[in-house]
């Protein structure tokens, strides 16, 4: 899915939100580090369910790019995780202006500080309300797209000009495509 557990830029003026699955390779401590420009939160699960996600980090600005210990707030505490265990793992990024990244590092058993490898991330688990939500999304967008489509089928709109002796007269002409 992701080569590592970070955002590239989107410009200015968006947000963006990573949802992965996290499997830690060895079982121990971990501390995770957020490093964002601008706002930034780092939610970690004690499972892979979203339901068990609890807060370990968070920027309230920005921080330099791979900047991991500037502000108070962007480390968080260390967490015992298990190897091989599926851990539901969140960042959120709003990005305001000027310069823009969202990474987050992890620092544990056998593992220097380092952005999170694609390696150790997996697709998160869909729920059947998730599910749920993305058929009706997709539902509404089909719908949406058959209404543009009969829209477009029964009207159109034509404009054209007359020209007599100088003189522009604008009409509007609408009428069924049969």
């Amino acid at each position: 899915i992701m080569q590592s557990f970070q955002a590239e830029s989107l410009g200015d003026d968006y947000g963006s939100r990573l949802t992965a699955t996290l499997v830690p390779p060895t079982s121990g401590q971990y501390t995770f580090f957020l490093s964002s420009d601008d706002y930034g939160q780092l939610w970690l699960g004690t499972d892979d369910s979203p339901q068990s996600k609890r807060l370990i980090a968070h920027v309230d600005g920005y921080t330099a790019f791979d900047e991991w210990i500037g502000t108070e707030g962007q480390q968080s505490e260390p967490i015992s995780l298990e190897a091989g265990k599926a851990y539901f793992i969140q960042a959120l990024h709003k990005q305001g202006g000027g310069q823009n990244h969202l990474r987050v590092a992890w620092q544990g058993p056998g593992l220097e500080r380092a952005v999170i490898a694609g390696e150790h991330l997996r697709l998160p688990t869909i729920t059947p309300e998730l599910q749920a939500k993305i058929d009706a999304l997709q539902q509404a967008d089909a719908k949406r797209q058959e209404l543009l489509q009969q829209a477009e089928s029964y009207w159109r709109a034509v404009s054209y000009t007359h020209l007599r002796a100088h003189e522009t007269v604008p009409e509007l002409v609408c009428r069924p495509l049969l």
